[in-house]
């Protein structure tokens, strides 16, 4: 009887250092929590959809994020559909493991330029240049910080040309970036951005 007694008790304190979310969360607390939670994510998803801002990233961020939300989102619904614990942990875990391998594929973790990459995007929206062939003056490219800019920059670009030696080899309605000051850029050239998040490089187009 004695026996019986310990491995029972030996049994409960097991369980309780295996499973302690059962000890302080009742199966309908828990039920409840990853009935929520799930519909909460995909209402979340939806609203960035809808949000034509910028603020999480262009349209292939949202759509690999909204996967990793989905997925997310499923994985701990699945949560309430098995009994045994293991089972109930996997899908607690896979959920956050596929939503983290889907940041890393869009990037928003890595996004380090990122205002960077907001400035591009509108300046090729705003001057149609996804088939535009952008030159870069080659002479200008001065110091590593520069020459790092430039490689930031056309990380960005729709297309980027095989470089020329000065502003005065363009093309009419050709665009480059240069580093050449406002004064050494004649009536022949239009500043087309020149905003801080560029510098030192600037865009213009030969008219």
């Amino acid at each position: 009887m004695d026996m019986f007694f310990l491995n029972n008790l030996g049994t409960q304190y097991f369980d309780m250092k295996t499973y302690p979310v059962y000890t302080r969360v009742s199966k309908k607390q828990l039920k409840a929590i990853f009935t929520i939670n799930p519909i909460l994510i995909l209402i979340a998803v939806l609203f960035f959809n809808i949000d034509n801002s910028n603020l999480i990233g262009n349209n292939i961020q949202k759509l690999i994020l909204s996967f990793g939300l989905v997925f997310l989102s499923i994985s701990w619904f699945a949560v309430n559909l098995v009994n045994k614990f293991r089972r109930k942990l996997f899908f607690l875990l896979l959920g956050p493991y596929l939503l983290s391998l889907s940041l890393v594929q869009s990037g928003l973790i890595t996004d380090r330029s990122r205002d960077l990459r907001i400035a591009s995007e509108q300046l090729v929206i705003k001057e149609n240049l996804n088939n535009e062939k952008i030159e870069v003056i080659k002479s200008e490219l001065g110091d590593s910080k520069t020459v790092s800019k430039m490689i930031k920059i056309s990380l960005f670009m729709p297309r980027i040309g095989n470089g020329i030696l000065s502003i005065i080899d363009l093309d009419k309605n050709q665009y480059a970036w240069t580093t050449a000051p406002k004064i050494e850029i004649d009536d022949r050239f239009t500043i087309v951005d020149n905003s801080k998040i560029f510098k030192p490089w600037k865009i213009i187009r030969r008219n």
